[in-house]
């Protein structure tokens, strides 16, 4: 659960409890329809977010560029684990929530019930205290009426999706709120139903009372819908004996024109910022909880996947990541490779799967599409390519600065790092006519370094001034290095430089 999810719950019930403002004259079962509607959509809320096209705004990555004159060998690791604390406790809440609900649920099966109520949810029936035997045909009347009307509006199964939405956002005091806002417009619901019937509403509202004192000094059950609880008991009655409250059911147009407003609300809210499935999945709550039930449940008749590890000269490449990820459920089976470079992975449920393999000093190796059917056997191999390397120089000259437009463009790669080193390196030296014209900024190169270390070719990125970049590339053009050894064997490499111009005092 993210903050993200919290604020778009929260704009959700914010417009539900407004609209059950403006809609105070209107009938409990309308009210109760809204309410209903929007925890339906807090509920749906994740799926739709990973169903829609994403919006929101790019964020850009700062970059931190050091001053050095050797070159640095920055290799690339993996990411940190994110700490999930949090995202942990969210779920013991979560589970501790549905715990509680499912026993109370149980318990309204098994124990006897002080007043009356339906228990169950997709078979709901009515249950009634022992003191139901010395009731009036009329008081007995009321009751089936309250309880029948229960069942026909479905209000077991609703109560349902009210607990386990408010389990998952049971930190949000918005849902709470609601949640009690909604057994208040069920309970009332159900009451015009009854006066719908023809029972008068003074006697009903005696019912409610004597249905009441038999559960006084009583805890309040878990679960089951009650007639006649402790709490809104007056509010009930006084609602009962009201003759300005409309009594009417929602129409299936309000209904509709209910649902309609919910998706033109949910769907705007779950698109706006939302994580893509590749970020939720990255999710630890997603690794933990969902990635184990989705991977079991696919594990009969399993498939597997083997091969070997070359690198650029066709060697195998011992202890290799071979990491294997199911393209749907995100569930990842890792394997090392051997001393042969070879791999093999076992137990893999059938379906689409990609492929990475990464080894320092190598580029990171990618495959997509590999589909595995049940109980086949697939051989797979991996040719590595060497890594890239990246430096940066600084060259500063006297003079004074010109404000700049706009920031200087950098470009950010990634990938492993060969093991080269720098022998012979040329400063830059500062255009004159830049100097003078007080002109500062960073010039990109991408170099290849030949297999005897000299510079093979030097391409300047776009969005650099031509002065400076020609100084730039006349220097490097002059560097000497030390080449990439790969198994004994002098290896072409591709290096980036980042040549910074600054001038100062």
């Amino acid at each position: 659960m993210t903050l993200v999810w919290a604020a778009k719950a929260t704009v959700l019930l914010g417009a539900a409890l407004l609209a059950l403002q403006l809609m105070r004259r209107g009938s409990a079962a309308l009210r109760f329809a809204t309410l209903a509607a929007a925890m339906a959509g807090l509920l749906a809320l994740p799926l739709v977010e990973i169903l829609l096209p994403r919006w929101g705004v790019a964020s850009i990555a700062a970059t931190v560029v050091t001053t050095f004159s050797e070159p640095t060998m920055a290799i690339a690791t993996a990411p940190r684990e994110p700490r999930d604390w949090v995202q942990m406790i969210w779920m013991a809440g979560v589970l501790f929530a549905l715990l509680r609900a499912g026993l109370g649920h149980a318990l309204s099966l098994w124990r006897e019930p002080l007043v009356p109520m339906t228990v169950g949810v997709f078979r709901p029936r009515v249950v009634l205290p022992a003191s139901a035997s010395r009731w009036s045909d009329e008081l007995l009347r009321s009751v089936q009426l309250h309880e029948q009307a229960h069942i026909s509006r479905r209000d077991p199964l609703w109560n349902l999706l009210t607990q386990v939405t408010r389990a998952v956002y049971w930190f949000h005091p918005l849902v709470w709120l609601a949640a009690r806002q909604l057994h208040v417009e069920r309970e009332r619901a159900c009451d015009d139903a009854v006066l719908a019937a023809g029972v008068r509403p003074s006697d009903y509202a005696t019912h409610l009372m004597i249905c009441a004192q038999s559960a006084i000094g009583k805890p309040a059950p878990l679960a089951g819908l009650t007639m006649a609880g402790h709490s809104h008991l007056s509010t009930r009655v006084e609602a009962v004996l009201s003759t300005a409250t409309a009594r009417g059911p929602s129409s299936r147009r309000q209904r509709a024109l209910l649902a309609a407003a919910g998706c033109g609300l949910l769907c705007p809210l779950a698109a706006f910022g939302s994580p893509s499935i590749h970020q939720l999945r990255s999710l630890p709550m997603y690794r933990k909880l969902f990635v184990p039930l989705l991977a079991a449940a696919s594990t009969a008749q399993a498939a597997e996947v083997y091969g070997r590890v070359y690198d650029a000269s066709n060697a195998t490449v011992p202890k290799a990541a071979v990491v294997l990820r199911d393209q749907w459920t995100a569930a990842e089976f890792k394997a090392t490779s051997g001393p042969a470079g070879e791999y093999k992975l076992e137990g893999l449920p059938a379906g689409n799967y990609e492929m990475e393999v990464s080894m320092p000093g190598f580029a990171r190796h990618q495959r997509r599409g590999i589909r595995l059917a049940q109980s086949s056997s697939t051989a797979v191999s991996a040719i590595l390519k060497l890594g890239e390397v990246q430096e940066t120089v600084e060259v500063t000259a006297q003079g004074q600065a010109r404000p700049q437009q706009r920031p200087p463009q950098r470009v950010q790669v990634g990938g492993f790092v060969s093991p080269m080193r720098l022998l012979k390196q040329v400063k830059a030296a500062y255009p004159e006519a830049a100097r003078a014209e007080g002109r500062e900024g960073n010039v990109t190169l991408r170099a290849v370094v030949g297999v005897d270390g000299t510079i093979v070719n030097v391409t300047v990125l776009p969005g650099a001034d031509a002065d400076l970049a020609s100084a730039a590339e006349q220097a490097v053009r002059q560097w000497v290095y030390q080449p990439t050894m790969l198994n004994g064997k002098a290896m072409e490499t591709v290096t980036t430089v980042e040549v910074n111009f600054r001038l100062g005092a």
